[in-house]
């Protein structure tokens, strides 16, 4: 029988150990708790800021991309205008504005030529004669 009241005692030491643990065991659940809600807090606000940063990021992706795409579409329409304006007809055979009467055309010599199938350097010459030849016209 000696065995129960030495049970007794061991029991009743455990108790007062699990009793000054678990004293010292409530405070620093409060603590962590109150620092998992901190957490949380910083986790939200960042989350906030880091969707705020990719939100800007895609804005900015989404208009250089329609800049690029403008640049693109004004250099196209430039450089179109400029390979017509060099040939002088549009895509159709038709004369461009202000080309309609061909100004190298000859009063009884050879059909008129096109505009722009002459050498450069040739058409510079022409085109300084046949501005004083208009010029001698209009007078």
């Amino acid at each position: 029988m000696g065995a129960v009241p030495y049970s007794r005692t061991e029991i009743a030491q455990l108790d007062a150990q699990i009793a000054s643990i678990q004293a010292r065991q409530a405070p620093l659940k409060i603590e962590l708790e109150e620092k998992r809600q901190r957490a949380k807090q910083l986790r939200e606000a960042v989350g906030k800021g880091t969707e705020t940063i990719t939100d800007s990021v895609s804005v900015a992706r989404d208009a250089l991309e329609k800049a690029r795409l403008l640049s693109r579409k004004n250099e196209k329409a430039d450089i179109a205008s400029l390979k017509l304006s060099v040939k002088g007809y549009d895509g159709k055979g038709q004369a461009l504005p202000g080309r309609t009467v061909n100004m190298r055309k000859k009063d009884g010599g050879p059909a008129a030529r096109k505009p722009g199938d002459l050498l450069p350097a040739m058409t510079a010459e022409i085109d300084s004669a046949l501005i004083a030849r208009a010029n001698e016209m209009m007078k």
